[in-house]
């Protein structure tokens, strides 16, 4: 890590592992190398050992669900759809606790990279945000 910083190769770690989960989202191994000065990273990774080290994250995921829906009473039988988003579900460990929880028909996705900026460029140009504001929150 003193490496990282002091080279300030963060943001260049950050997007080599960003590279090794899209790989690993859609192979079953995926090479990784990272270098700068006074350090080389080189190794073989599998999706086994990704989807290990990101099961923390994932049971997090499936704790916040839960919340969600008991907090609006709702059962997981009683939705229609599940329209996933964003780069991490393509992970599919997140596609499979999706998919258990809902049934594989009722999983929709697309334009995942895309969708979620795509709906904020719509959001601004609403005339009324208020429709978007959650009016029970307290003032930070």
């Amino acid at each position: 890590m003193i490496a990282v910083v002091e080279g300030e190769l963060g943001y260049a770690l950050y997007e080599t592992v960003g590279q090794l989960k899209r790989t690993l989202s859609s192979e079953n191994h995926g090479h990784f190398r990272f270098e700068g000065p006074g350090l080389l990273i080189d190794a073989e990774v599998s999706r086994s050992q990704f989807e290990s080290w990101i099961a923390p994250d994932l049971r997090r995921i499936g704790e916040t669900l839960d919340a969600a829906l008991a907090s609006a009473g709702l059962g997981a039988s009683q939705i229609d759809q599940v329209f996933l988003t964003g780069g991490s579900s393509l992970i599919p460990a997140v596609r499979r606790l999706f998919e258990r929880r809902f049934g594989p028909d009722r999983i929709a996705s697309g334009n995942e990279l895309t969708s979620i900026a795509h709906g904020l460029a719509l959001l601004g140009e609403a005339s009324d945000l208020n429709d978007w504001v959650a009016h029970d929150a307290e003032p930070a």
